[in-house]
């Protein structure tokens, strides 16, 4: 192979590197959102012997589009997928909000074992954007184990 033959090889293959790191690069970023857990209480409070559901809001604002989730890929805790959606403004911002609810027992099962009556545990939703753009967001829970009649 003469010269100007190893310059196009070489010139291919640092392109086709550059382009492969960009791909990998690029699918790294994951944007933080605003996640509210039980919208409208400051505690959070998950009663361990709840049949119900527990509602988990991604804010919207004026820099993120809520409609913009596609919402098959919204986890809890990488494992509980929500049984139900609405769009609504849960927080008097003027901006959409995605409202999931998901399934208190699904919930109880994301939680760490054992688990404490009053423990404080951090949940994570995570999801892509319609453009495969990775998710997460974050709130707290106040664990309760306490049942009617206790």
């Amino acid at each position: 192979m003469n010269r100007t033959g190893i310059k196009k090889m070489l010139t291919t293959t640092v392109l086709a590197v550059m382009a492969v790191l960009l791909v990998f690069s690029a699918s790294a970023v994951c944007d933080t959102v605003d996640v509210d857990i039980k919208p409208g209480s400051d505690e959070n409070p998950v009663n361990v012997k709840s049949n119900g559901v527990v509602s988990v809001a991604v804010l919207g604002n004026d820099s993120f589009d809520v409609m913009n989730i596609n919402l098959t890929t919204i986890l809890l805790n990488d494992t509980c997928a929500p049984i139900h959606w609405s769009y609504e403004d849960v927080d008097g911002d003027g901006y959409e909000d995605l409202v999931l609810k998901f399934e208190t027992q699904d919930v109880v099962g994301c939680l760490p074992d054992p688990c404490n009556d009053e423990d404080i545990v951090t949940l994570t939703l995570t999801g892509e954007l319609g453009d495969g753009t990775p998710i997460t967001g974050s709130d707290d829970v106040r664990v309760l184990i306490k049942g009617k009649g206790k």
